[in-house]
């Protein structure tokens, strides 16, 4: 069974260097200090996101359901070696 959507779980578990390149590459700048933060401390990071037009903020909020729901396994996804 799957997790509540908690988005800051979410941020905690990819990496820094993912999550800069996940908002750079929907052409968010969220003009943080990326080298100097500590990977699982989310908080400026949630913040700046949240500080972001509620359009782009939603944006990143279907990707990060998306990734919560593929690492759940509850995406409907059907894994096969």
């Amino acid at each position: 069974m799957s997790q509540a959507f908690d988005p800051k779980r979410v941020l905690r578990q990819i990496s820094n260097d993912l999550l800069k390149d996940l908002f750079e590459t929907h052409h968010h700048d969220l003009d943080l200090p990326w080298s100097d933060l500590w990977e699982t401390k989310v908080d400026p990071i949630f913040a700046a996101w949240q500080s972001l037009p509620e359009a782009d903020c939603r944006a990143i909020e279907i990707i990060l359901h998306e990734i919560s729901d593929m690492a759940d396994g509850d995406a409907g996804y059907s894994w096969r070696l």
